[in-house]
């Protein structure tokens, strides 16, 4: 398999103190979901909350998963405007701003 040499310059950036660029950036976790047999459902993301992966775990690999990426739970104000940036992929700005003046 190869890669294109941008990720490998990306996957082998160190920070001034040598440390890998991606192990010092910030993880996020905004818990969606729990089921009823306890499968946790929830959004990873490195570095900004916006950009995020959609996850499923036992709670107990769950809670072990959050422990080894040391993740910061998401805010209410974090979650909110996630939510604002979702809906505008959704529905477009233009429609969105539209929709937001009329509610002010």
């Amino acid at each position: 398999m190869t890669t294109s040499k941008s990720f490998d310059v990306i996957q082998g950036a160190r920070s001034v103190d040598g440390a890998n660029v991606a192990d010092t950036l910030p993880r996020f976790v905004r818990v969606k979901d729990i089921t009823e047999n306890q499968l946790v459902e929830f959004d990873f993301a490195i570095g900004e909350p916006d950009l995020f992966v959609e996850l499923i775990l036992p709670k107990q690999a769950f809670e072990e998963f959050c422990r080894t990426q040391n993740v910061m739970m998401m805010t209410d104000e974090q979650c909110r405007l996630v939510d604002q940036e979702m809906e505008k992929w959704r529905i477009g700005e233009e429609a969105f701003a539209k929709r937001n003046q009329t509610e002010l």
